[in-house]
């Protein structure tokens, strides 16, 4: 279990990484590796307001 929401991403596109999925048309590696190098950013607050709305 990730401590940071960008972790859970993180750990969701490795599955998608394993059935072969693609995301938004591209490929969950790619994404993973945009997240890493800080091209997409996880907004933290995004999950808070849709949790508590």
């Amino acid at each position: 279990m990730a401590r940071e929401l960008s972790g859970t991403v993180m750990e969701i596109l490795g599955t998608c990484v394993s059935v072969g999925c693609k995301v938004d048309g591209k490929d969950p590696k790619d994404l993973q590796q945009e997240i890493a190098d800080g091209y997409v950013e996880i907004p933290l607050l995004a999950m808070a307001v849709y949790l508590f709305w």
